[in-house]
């Protein structure tokens, strides 16, 4: 029989503490800083207090897709939507609307890039004020609303605008890292009360046959 090298001694040392209950609440204690971060982003993202909405409502008969821009800042930018997969080419069905968010207080909504192809896309810039009526019965502040009448009618979109808009993400997996960030040290924090129970039981039983 050959004896054990000092290298399978060690990774034997690493295996054992990383299995243990004492290496799952270092790391759930290590990680919880991604669970208050992650709670505090999704928090973020769903108070409606700074958000402003605004409505874009599709008229015609063909799927458009829709990218809403902010073009103060001295180029084009596309305005990301928080909690949202996808940021830019919203898919928007024939006869359908859809309910957008941007934060009034640091953005300014200057239009809605359209496109119903890759290159052929147009941008609305003129939109009107309507009241909403929200959850029961009660009317919401007049929102914004950009109306597509006819895909024709609104000028086509300019090429640095155009490019803004291609070189944004078109899908965000925040929300994703956010939920992740979550559920690690809770997960962790998990294994380590199943290992103490479970240590807990095999104490009990082990008193309990010297006992008999």
């Amino acid at each position: 029989m050959g004896q054990k090298q000092p290298g399978d001694q060690w990774h034997n040392v690493v295996i054992r503490f990383l299995t243990s209950r004492l290496a799952a609440l270092l790391l759930a204690c290590l990680t919880f800083p991604l669970l208050c971060w992650g709670c505090g982003m999704l928090l973020s993202g769903s108070l409606p207090i700074p958000q402003t909405d605004f409505l874009v409502v599709n008229r015609t008969g063909e799927e458009l897709y829709i990218t809403p821009v902010d073009m103060t800042p001295g180029r084009p930018v596309v305005i990301e939507q928080p909690l949202a997969f996808t940021q830019r080419d919203i898919p928007l069905q024939p006869g359908s609307s859809i309910r957008l968010k941007y934060y009034g207080e640091i953005q300014t909504l200057s239009g809605i890039v359209i496109c119903r192809g890759n290159m052929d896309c147009r941008l609305a810039a003129e939109s009107q004020s309507a009241y909403m009526e929200g959850s029961q019965g009660k009317i919401i502040l007049p929102v914004q609303v950009f109306t597509i009448g006819a895909f024709s009618g609104f000028p086509a979109a300019e090429a640095d605008l155009l490019s803004a808009v291609r070189s944004h993400r078109r899908f965000s997996f925040d929300v994703a890292l956010y939920i992740a960030g979550i559920l690690l040290p809770v997960a962790l924090f998990a294994r380590w009360l199943y290992l103490l129970l479970r240590s807990r039981s095999g104490r009990r039983k082990i008193i309990c046959q010297n006992g008999n």
